[in-house]
């Protein structure tokens, strides 16, 4: 007895070919925009990061730098949120007295967006060093038009402003930046110390 395979040949159309390809394709696309929108996310992030970062670490020079200030050499270009402050350090005692160092000035120049230190300003002997670039020009939520913005009860201060409250001393920084796809990044900080004479 014979026994006779039957064999079934069966191709495969152009439409299951073009349905198969379709799928495909969507399955990644798919995970394409899931990969560049995970990548844009984490950029992004990294850039939000390193500008909080950029703002904590000048807020902390600013206040490690007036900690060795007297309370009686410091004079803020405006005790309610001004964005220059001058002060001395203090340099020992004689006599029970303290002894001042030369003059100093931490200032915001919202014309070049930096912070700038200045020893002896205004003097023959005057030296600055930028201490930070990318200053915003108003502090975060503040805008140039005469109102309190951001409700902290001060008219239009500047990216970087000092706030003098008897002996408590507050700082304010805001940093401005992008991320890589352009969009504008704003970060803040503040740190408040107490100045002794």
């Amino acid at each position: 007895m014979r026994h006779t395979r039957l064999h079934s040949q069966r191709g495969i159309s152009l439409i299951e070919i073009m349905v198969a390809v379709g799928i495909f394709t969507g399955i990644l696309g798919a995970s394409t925009a899931f990969v560049q929108t995970t990548g844009d996310a984490l950029t992004s992030g990294t850039s939000r990061s390193n500008l909080t970062t950029r703002a904590n670490q000048l807020a902390e020079r600013i206040a490690d730098e007036l900690m060795r200030a007297g309370l009686s050499t410091i004079s803020p270009s405006d005790p309610a949120g001004g964005p220059v402050i001058n002060y001395r350090r203090a340099m020992g005692y004689e006599n029970g007295t303290a002894t001042w160092g030369s003059p100093l000035r931490i200032e915001f120049r919202p014309d070049e967006d930096k912070v700038v230190w200045v020893r002896n300003p205004g003097l023959s002997s005057e030296q600055e060093v930028t201490w930070a670039t990318g200053i915003r020009s108003y502090l975060e939520g503040e805008v140039a038009n005469g109102t309190d913005d951001n409700g902290d009860g001060v008219v239009d201060e500047r990216g970087l402003s000092f706030r003098l409250d008897d002996d408590v001393l507050t700082i304010m920084v805001s940093l401005e930046g992008r991320d890589p796809k352009g969009r504008t990044i704003v970060r803040s900080a503040t740190t408040t110390i107490r100045l002794r004479n």
